[in-house]
Order: C-alpha cells, then structure tokens, then sequence
C-alpha cells in the first residue's frame, strides 16, 4: 500500500516534472488601418497634371522655331551685307572687290533657303523634311513676287533681294510639321513627303505671306514715324524692348527684319542691343574676367540666361543703359540703321557696321563713329557698371550671380 502510494507520487512528480509547459501564444499585431486621404489629396492622385500644350507650342513655334530663323538669316542676309560692306571698302572696280561683293549678293538672295533650313533643324526634322524646308523657305521669301507674276521675266527668275522673311518663316513652318506628322509613316516617303511639303508650305506662303507681311512693314514704318516725331520716347522704347529681346530666348534680328525696321528706330533698337551685350561684359568682368568680356561684348548677351532665371535683377543694369542710350542715339546723334543691324547690337560688330553704313553719307565720317562709340560702347559700358556696383554694394547683386556656366 505505501509502494502503490509512493509509485503514485513519483508517478505524479514525473508527469509533473515531464509534461511540458505551454507557452503562451502571442497574438498578432494588429496593423492600425493607414489614416484615409483627404479629399483633396486623393482628388491630386487620380488627377494627373496635363501637359500645357499652348505653352509647348508657343515656344516651339516662337522661341525654337525663330531660333532656327535667326540661325539662317545670320549665315545668309547678314553674312551677305557683311560680305558686300567689306567689297564697297575695296570698291567694285577690281576683282577682290567684286568678289566679296558678288558673294554677298549670292548669300542675300538664298535668305529663304537658309531660313528654312533653319527652321527645320531646330524643330528636329528629318533629314528629308529639312531639304523640301529648304525650297519652301526660298518660295515663301519670294511669294509676293509669285503673287504679282514680277517673280518670272521672259521665263527667267529675276531676283533682287532675300524677299520677306515672315512668309519664308510661314512657308518653313507649316512644310516641316506637316512633313514631321507623314515622315516614316509610308513605305514611299521619298516621293509623298517632298510632294505634300512643297504644296503645303508654298500655298500657305501664297495665301498668308504677303498680306502678313504688309502688316509687319505697315508696324515698321508707324515706329520709324513716331520716333521721328518723337524721338527721346520711342528711343527708350525701341531700344529697352529690342534689347530685352535680344537677351531673352527670343531673335532680336529675326524681329527687325520682320517688321522692316529702318531710320532712326533701327539705330536707337540696334544701340539698346548693345547696352545688353556690353552691359552683361562689363559689369560681369570680375566673374568672367576678359573671356566672358569677349563672349557677351561681341558674340551674345544670351549667355546670362540661366542666371536672369536665377537672378532677374541682373537685367537692371543693362536696362537703365537702354534707357540712356536709346534717346541719345536717335534725338541727340539721329543714328540710322537697316533692318538687318536694327537687333544685332555688336554681336560680331553687325549692328555697327550696318550703322556706319547707314549714317555715315548723311551725318558725316566723324559724327557717325562719335555716335557709335559713345551709344554703342561708352554709355552701356559706363552706365551699366555704376548701376551694377551700387546694386553690388546694396547686396541686390551678390558676387557670382553673374557668371557664366560653360558646359
């Protein structure tokens, strides 16, 4: 009996001992549910932003586009009346001089082609909608003279200038979009493509060229009237505003020559395009020393681009010289000029040389290179750095906010 009790017990003790503890289980976490959006936050995820298709276009068609056109004025028109400038120094009695001068006229005359061609490449056309560019760009630049049959003589093409350079861009235009939507998409691209853009280009040419470009002239001829009449206004205005455009993404030459701009307008717009490049050199020389002095004071005050985005106040400078330079110009020293030099400023010295050639038998030798030297390089230089160095010392322009980033 005790055995049995005592077997009990060890038997009990070992089940005790033995049988396993259960361990408590733990219980999943309990994810908290995310907090709900609010309304306008799931609104702005299922919403997705559209592009702005007008501000694409815009700038395809009037900052690339015109790019593209200034481009090719400046490797044809302005290349050409360089090249004929430097042929009259020589004179066109001997064969130097009228050799320059022959390829200047050459290069005048294919303005359309270049434009064209231009225009082509900088809205990234195939290589086969670039060369039909090429002819739209030539007949639209000469559509007035195939709308009043002056164009053709005895069947032999008479040519006596570029021709218009609005319906040369219009013609371009509308051959290399519509040449842009067909290209690749048939397997005889080499016959439908010329075909449909040299239809389409030169009828829109045909139609909207010439009555455009009377409205351009009829612009051109009201800004020289009124800077005649009043020349201290509309010399600041004719040269800030050319100016401004001059530095922005836009072309300045493209527009001058659009419009016909001539006479004392064109001097006090061309002296406002220098206030902006040798506005930019001078008062930038300590960031860009005689490098940048050079790029901006005779290639392009373009340069400053990314950094007017950056600090728009550096525009002040070369405005206020604008301001300055433009009355003088046209009221004090009546400088003239011709469309082509009217948006050029001293951009490879165009602008002066279009100047001198323009002025020079009416105000005399000496007054038109006074003129030049005090509205073209004196007061944009002067003016532009006083304003920039009061600004400097202000803390408005702080130093580096005008260097050029070379890529």
């Amino acid at each position: 009996m005790s055995q049995e009790v005592e077997l009990k017990s060890v038997t009990v003790q070992s089940d005790v001992q033995i049988t396993p503890v259960e361990q408590k289980q733990e219980s999943p976490a309990v994810v908290a549910p995310a907090a709900p959006e609010t309304e306008k936050e799931e609104k702005e995820a299922k919403v997705e932003k559209k592009p702005n298709c007008c501000k694409a276009f815009c700038k395809r068609w009037f900052i690339d586009a015109f790019g593209g056109m200034a481009l090719g004025l400046f490797c044809t028109l302005i290349a050409g009346l360089i090249l004929k400038q430097i042929g009259s120094i020589f004179g066109t009695g001997n064969v130097v001089g009228a050799f320059f001068t022959n390829i200047g006229t050459i290069a005048s005359v294919l303005m359309g082609c270049g434009i064209g061609a231009g225009i082509g490449h900088a809205l990234g056309s195939p290589r086969l909608v670039i060369f039909c560019a090429i002819v739209n760009g030539f007949v639209g630049a000469n559509a007035s003279g195939l709308v009043n049959n002056s164009l053709f003589v005895d069947g032999k093409l008479v040519l006596s200038g570029g021709g218009d350079p609005i319906s040369a861009y219009i013609a371009a235009i509308i051959a290399v979009e519509l040449g842009n939507l067909i290209a690749g998409k048939t397997s005889i691209d080499i016959l439908i493509v010329p075909l449909v853009c040299l239809i389409t280009g030169s009828l829109s040419a045909y139609l909207f060229g010439p009555p455009v470009g009377v409205v351009l002239a009829s612009i051109g001829a009201f800004i020289e009237k009124v800077t005649t009449l009043q020349p201290v206004l509309m010399g600041i205005v004719v040269a800030v505003v050319m100016g401004v455009l001059l530095t922005l993404p836009t072309s300045s030459a493209a527009i001058g020559i659009s419009i016909g701009m001539t006479g004392i307008s064109a001097g006090a717009a061309s002296a406002g395009c220098a206030c902006q490049m040798v506005g930019f050199a001078v008062s930038s020389f300590r960031e860009n020393r005689w490098g940048g002095l050079i790029a901006q004071g005779l290639g392009t005050s373009m340069l400053q681009i990314p950094n007017l985005v950056k600090a728009p106040q550096i525009f002040i400078p070369p405005i206020v010289a604008s301001i300055v330079s433009g009355p003088i110009s046209a009221a004090v020293f009546k400088l003239k000029c011709n469309p082509a030099g009217s948006g050029m400023g001293t951009s490879g010295l165009v602008g002066v040389l279009m100047t001198y050639s323009e002025s020079y038998a009416e105000l005399g030798v000496g007054k038109t290179i006074a003129g030049i030297v005090v509205c073209f390089v004196l007061i944009p230089a002067v003016v532009s750095l006083a304003v920039s160095e009061f600004m400097r010392k202000k803390g408005w322009i702080k130093m580096g906010d005008m260097t050029i980033v070379s890529k």
